[in-house]
């Protein structure tokens, strides 16, 4: 029997990458398009590569309060969406609809903890992610990978739980450790002062978990060690809850197979955004996609 795999893509993420990747792309009158530009090749990319039956887009919706109770700096070092970008969601949520993706956001809850949710609730599929991020390596294991862009080839790779291990020296259940020692910048979380990525590596090979540390101190290889360690307990305990991804996120109407269907893509709905966008190199393969898949008219009213 042909296994199923459900694509969950952490929308945002996708979106920054085509903004920064396309630059100066406008129509004639001046309207921001090179981030619809950039995810329409993305979701023809998805639809001629992997063909998904099952999947979504999933996105940010607001901060989550318990993160921000806990550490009220967290992420408070990013900028703002550029307005030349936020102009351009409203469309690109059109798009990613009129290819048939389903759209999942909860008020006050990020893509991750959504992804690690479905991805444990789901158990019977084979679940791959397409994101960047680091902390969403916790939930990779022996049916649920990674699709994520090398920032050097620019191809996608698979993080297996072995790929996860050659990457950062450890295995996805010690993620959370690995980044609550060496912080995430990303997330303006910072990590054990003089700790980098193969110091923090070693120590979870050698104690396998933080929790470890703290029960064998008296282990750990250096005065200087035990007293970082000893005296930023509770810097680590915070960084471990604001990391560790909230699996156990109710989920409305998301706990089988058939909640992540892709429905039929809506060809009158991708041409009038080429066409409103100028995206002439677009229209092509439009046809050409659509001559394959069944084709839904009219399916959203805008």
């Amino acid at each position: 029997m042909e296994e199923n795999i459900i694509y969950l893509v952490d929308a945002y993420a996708q979106i920054y990458r085509g903004y920064h990747a396309i630059k100066s792309l406008t129509t004639k009158d001046g309207k921001p398009s090179n981030a619809i530009f950039a995810i329409a090749k993305f979701l023809i990319s998805l639809r001629k590569d992997f063909n998904p039956e099952y999947g979504a887009f999933v996105f940010d919706k607001g901060l989550p309060a318990e993160r921000l109770a806990i550490h009220s700096e967290y992420k408070a070092n990013r900028p703002g969406m550029p307005d030349d970008m936020r102009c351009q969601i409203e469309t690109i949520r059109e798009l990613i609809a009129s290819f048939g993706w389903r759209i999942i956001e909860t008020e006050g809850v990020e893509a991750d903890d959504i992804i690690a949710a479905i991805a444990k609730k789901i158990t019977s599929e084979r679940i791959k992610i397409l994101t960047n991020d680091k902390d969403i390596s916790q939930v990779v294991d022996s049916r649920v990978t990674i699709l994520a862009v090398n920032s050097f080839t620019k191809e996608i790779e698979e993080r297996t739980p072995d790929k996860v291990y050659q990457k950062y020296g450890v295995r996805p259940n010690q993620i959370v450790d690995y980044l609550a020692m060496v912080g995430d910048s990303s997330d303006n979380i910072t990590g054990l002062p003089g700790i980098g990525s193969k110091t923090a590596s070693k120590l979870l090979e050698e104690f396998g978990s933080i929790a470890n540390i703290y029960l064998f101190p008296e282990k750990l290889k250096t005065e200087k060690l035990r007293t970082l360690f000893l005296e930023n307990k509770e810097l680590l305990e915070r960084n471990i809850k604001i990391i560790t991804l909230d699996s156990d996120l109710e989920l409305d109407k998301l706990s089988n197979l058939k909640d992540l269907i892709l429905n039929k893509i809506n060809k009158s709905s991708m041409e009038r955004i080429a066409a409103e966008y100028e995206l002439k190199s677009l229209h092509g393969i439009i046809n050409e996609i659509c001559t394959s898949t069944p084709v839904q008219e009219d399916l959203f009213n805008f």
